[in-house]
């Protein structure tokens, strides 16, 4: 691979916010390099005046009521035109962000309606001007107008007052014209750029790197199709190659996000750069085939891996991204220990942390059952070092469990971001059933995150009664974990039902007491598809 001169002065600059020249005035000769680039893009040293920022724009996204009566579809629809008489395209956003309340003043009623929302959850484009109006009307007074324009990634925002409103449109046309801006003509000078990373990468070079040996993968996702590409610096990055929606922002082969490695494999920090550029922090979970991405507010996105395919991804093992992931489990006796089959597959080299509450011995396991349907595996302590779990506090059920009976999850989700401590998280049995009514699995409330897999999910007594097994991505708080019943049959099928722990010591202790004891018996699995 074939790496330009010019490749990345620093991605720290980007988080920073500090001026870089350009890299050049263009990338490299060779059409097959790889070229990144940093651009400064442009901001302003002061606050433009609304006239001035209106001609570095060419679109307005007007925001209106959801429900309007025939006052607001006058001054509404009179604004809007306002904005197309100067040549300006407008988008209407009808929201109920605005609220309407009434009063008594000097014996007049006025009704008032003003906007409560956040203007940059309707902003489009770093060059798109959020405007809209708010206003007091009341019979027989002076109708008060409050006109306002807000420039969401430069965080700016203008307010202009009109006293009397004429009842033809022509006259309050030329009224807005007279407060607002009387022309327009685009001008690049007040035209904002977000600061980004630009590169040459393609679909065709990213799969072109990958034939390569290079590590390079392609995602879709609701919103957006990205890249995945690891420079021979070690630097990651997430590409933009394509979106639900055209934004003027973007092009094929920006930087959507930097990523940054954690102490969990597959899990990165990244520097996300949302519709119009502006910078997030994210999570990025990359693993079986899947990237997810967590927000500030741990609102979830899901990709699915389009390329490789699971053919092209034997055929090139060595360029697999993922090489280490991890998950949870839990121990019966004779060093035998529970996880999920998808936690396991495709492991080369597996290992357990916390056993008996150490983490600083790590000890091998190996797989000695499998149960794809169920997606249940059964591992046992492969070193000779290692003696006995001791005595476990917690029986495996053998029983249905009912549908509001409280339950308590252990694990270790998203260790890189949420530390190496056992989470716990509670909540009840919502259905006897799973997803699209699978009745081999339990669907639960209480929040399950990646890493959970493989985790014990307990009764309010300290009975194990499921193997937590996934999440809905597309609900809150919706975890499906497998039945009990299912893990026995595994264990009789490869094992013996002697190794099963049946004498539970924690049923009467509190909450506080049972985790404690219990902790010491859920374990950090860790996988590799490297062979140590």
């Amino acid at each position: 691979m074939k790496i330009n001169s010019r490749i990345i002065w620093s991605i720290i600059s980007i988080l920073l916010i500090i001026p870089l020249p350009m890299f050049g005035q263009g990338y490299g000769e060779d059409p097959n390099a790889i070229d990144f680039c940093f651009d400064p893009g442009q901001s302003f040293p002061n606050k433009p005046s609304f006239c001035q920022r209106l001609s570095g724009v060419k679109e307005i996204t007007l925001l209106e009521p959801s429900q309007k009566s025939q006052w607001d579809n006058y001054i509404y629809g009179n604004f809007a035109n306002y904005f197309r008489s100067l040549g300006l395209k407008v988008k209407i956003i009808p929201t109920s962000d605005y609220r309407k309340t009434s009063s008594n003043e000097y014996g007049a009623p006025i009704v008032w309606c003003n906007f409560y929302g956040s203007a940059s959850d309707y902003c489009e484009q770093a060059n798109s001007l959020v405007v809209g109006l708010s206003y007091g009307t009341s019979p027989g007074a002076t109708d008060q107008l409050v006109l306002w324009a807000v420039d969401v990634p430069n965080k700016y925002n203008w307010e202009f007052r009109i006293s009397g409103v004429p009842n033809k449109g022509i006259k309050l046309g030329e009224k807005f014209k007279k407060t607002l801006c009387s022309s327009w003509s685009f001008n690049e000078k007040w035209e904002f750029r977000p600061r980004c990373i630009e590169s040459t990468l393609t679909e065709q070079k990213l799969k072109d790197e990958y034939a390569a040996g290079e590590k390079a993968a392609i995602y879709q996702g609701d919103d957006y199709r990205l890249g995945f590409y690891e420079t021979d610096r070690g630097d990651l990055f997430l590409v933009y190659l394509g979106g639900k929606e055209r934004n003027a922002d973007w092009k094929i082969g920006d930087i959507k996000a930097t990523l940054e490695k954690t102490s969990t494999p597959g899990v990165y920090l990244a520097t996300w750069l949302g519709k119009w550029k502006q910078t997030m922090n994210f999570t990025v979970i990359i693993s079986d085939g899947f990237l997810k991405t967590y927000d500030e507010d741990k609102d979830e996105d899901l990709y699915l891996q389009v390329f490789p395919t699971a053919n092209n991804r034997n055929k090139n093992e060595g360029a697999a991204i993922i090489s280490e992931w991890s998950g949870t489990g839990f121990a019966l006796k004779d060093g035998y220990i529970v996880t999920n089959y998808h936690v396991i597959d495709g492991a080369k080299s597996i290992t357990v942390n916390g056993i008996n509450g150490n983490f600083n011995t790590l000890y091998h396991a190996v797989v000695v059952g499998a149960d794809k349907v169920n997606d249940l595996a059964l591992l046992k302590i492969s070193d000779s070092s290692f003696t006995n779990f001791g005595s476990i506090p917690y029986s495996i059920s053998a029983t249905t469990s009912e549908v509001g009976e409280d339950i308590y999850v252990l694990g270790y989700p998203l260790t890189a971001t949420m530390g190496d401590e056992i989470k716990l998280t509670t909540g009840v049995i919502s259905s006897k059933s799973g997803f699209q009514g699978d009745v081999a699995l339990y669907q639960v409330s209480a929040p399950i995150q990646p890493g959970n897999s493989g985790g014990p999910l307990f009764d309010k007594k300290g009975n194990v009664i499921g193997v937590v097994s996934a999440k809905h991505t597309g609900a809150e708080n919706v975890g499906y974990a497998i039945k009990t019943i299912y893990l026995r049959n595994l264990v009789e099928s490869c094992a013996n039902s002697s190794i099963i722990p049946n004498a539970n010591t924690v049923s009467t202790l509190p909450l506080t007491r049972k985790v404690k004891l219990e902790k010491n018996f859920v374990f950090f699995i860790k996988c590799s598809s490297d062979k140590n």
